[in-house]
């Protein structure tokens, strides 16, 4: 408590500081939740530590029973997982994913942690007197976190190592730590006065039911409805899918704008929705702002399938990335005009282009995909120009609910002619703020707005999310 005074005070922003709140979630772990579940625990033995006990009860030929055994083994790994427990909303929520080794990686990172503490203090100690004798305990400091640091990323590659939640609702986060308080209370001796009570007996008696409620945490609640989502890239396109069987799409995922755009928004996205993999991302075409986050994607093997346009072949850029593609695992296939598929009951159609679109522009080589999904029409438009807009099958691209407008909103794209035909009902703009592009266009706008279209720009509102529940697509924004 002190130490969170002096901290809070000097320092009053810590308090939005994950570290911050890890660190005194598992030493109130350690030091409230630990004790109150081992009072729920009926000892047969005596807690001791007395060498001379145990010395004497050796030479006098007592063999420790198995029950002694068990009751030891419980006192060694009870920190350990109290401290699982203790930390487990707070990792769904940080990272939505939970670890389910981490609690046999505290069995052996505990250990260690009682030989980092007191050597850090001392080296602490010793730097007023000597920086080299400091340097030297600081390097096996290093050296013990070097080691902590090896069998983490060992047990993470595991298999099912890793449980994806997705990040929880705030208010799962109260809940759950409410939960926690609640057998707190309970469960410590300081409480008695309540144990006279006919409902205070029940309620200490059945204590550990509010602990074991606290795992409803657990539920991956965002993985459980099918979704379209655009994400905010910045001045590019990042479109994710997840169909009502659970398959992932990504429609292109790139940025002029964000480095490291996959790393920084498309897969914190993807933990938020507890999803680890791309099944299939679909690139329209070659621009960096379209493909520079599923580069990132592949090289962490985050992407099964790669589906690109047969056009795209002779680019460069396009065969780059199927190399590096099929070099990390995934699988290329290539679509191309007329393709239709289906995946989890939505009905997926390849528009363009054909192998016509050779001698156009790169642009105007783009992906057009119309998706329909619980009878929600979505068409994903690439960087197509008016001029292919023209050429489209006019029955795909009739009846659509959502459209994707192309390049970002650019005055060359969207004519009125195409909007009219459409009958979009509304467009979403990707773009980033103040790009040097100016997109979108005033005039691409303002067609719009004739057009009696809602229009959404991923700049002003951030991702725009359209979860679907009970068989309708609701919208929702991250900012506004």
């Amino acid at each position: 408590s002190f130490s969170a005074l002096i901290l809070f005070v000097s320092r009053p922003l810590s308090i939005l500081q994950t570290g911050v709140w890890f660190s005194f979630a598992a030493v109130l772990s350690i030091g409230v939740l630990w004790p109150a579940i081992e009072k729920c625990i009926p000892w047969q033995y005596a807690k001791t530590r007395n060498y001379k006990i145990e010395h004497l009860k050796k030479s006098m030929g007592v063999k420790t029973t198995i029950r002694e055994w068990i009751e030891r083994m419980i006192r060694y790994i009870g920190p350990s997982a109290a401290v699982t427990i203790g930390t487990l909303p707070l990792t769904a929520f940080c990272y939505g994913a939970v670890p389910l080794v981490g609690f046999f990686m505290n069995l052996l990172v505990l250990p260690l942690m009682n030989l980092f503490v007191p050597m850090a203090l001392g080296a602490g100690g010793v730097s007023l007197l000597s920086i080299s004798m400091a340097g030297f305990c600081g390097g096996t400091l290093h050296f013990i976190l070097q080691i902590n640091r090896f069998l983490c990323e060992k047990m993470l590659i595991m298999p099912f190592s890793v449980w994806r939640t997705g990040v929880p609702p705030s208010a799962w986060l109260l809940i759950d730590y409410g939960l926690m308080i609640g057998f707190a209370l309970l469960a410590l001796p300081e409480h008695k006065w309540f144990k006279h009570t006919d409902i205070g007996k029940i309620l200490i008696k059945k204590s550990w039911l509010l602990m074991l409620a606290g795992l409803f945490i657990l539920i991956p609640i965002r993985k459980m409805y099918p979704m379209v989502a655009f994400i905010d890239v910045g001045q590019g396109d990042g479109i994710f899918m997840r169909t009502a069987n659970g398959t992932t799409w990504l429609i292109d995922g790139g940025s002029s704008d964000v480095q490291n755009v996959g790393k920084y928004r498309i897969i914190p996205f993807m933990n938020y929705y507890g999803e680890k993999s791309i099944d299939y991302a679909c690139v329209s075409h070659g621009d960096q702002d379209h493909i520079s986050g599923v580069r990132e994607l592949l090289l962490e093997k985050k992407i099964l399938h790669l589906v690109l346009t047969a056009v795209s072949e002779t680019d460069e850029t396009v065969r780059e990335l199927a190399d590096l593609a099929v070099s990390n695992g995934a699988q290329v296939i290539y679509i191309n005009e007329d393709t239709r598929w289906e995946s989890g009951g939505w009905q997926f159609w390849c528009l363009y282009p054909g192998r016509e679109a050779k001698e156009k522009s790169e642009n105007d080589q783009s992906m057009v995909l119309r998706v329909n999904a619980f009878g929600t029409t979505f068409l994903f438009t690439g960087d197509i120009s008016s001029e292919v807009e023209n050429v489209l099958d006019k029955d795909g691209i009739s009846d659509v609910d959502v459209l994707k407008t192309a390049h970002h909103g650019s005055g060359y794209s969207s004519s009125e002619e195409f909007l009219k035909a459409s009958k979009a009902k509304m467009a979403v703009i990707s773009c980033g703020r103040k790009n040097r592009y100016g997109h979108p266009a005033p005039e691409t706008l303002e067609r719009m707005q004739k057009a009696d279209m809602q229009v959404y720009i991923t700049m002003k509102t951030g991702a725009v999310i359209m979860p679907c529940k009970k068989g309708k697509f609701l919208l929702q924004t991250w900012l506004k």
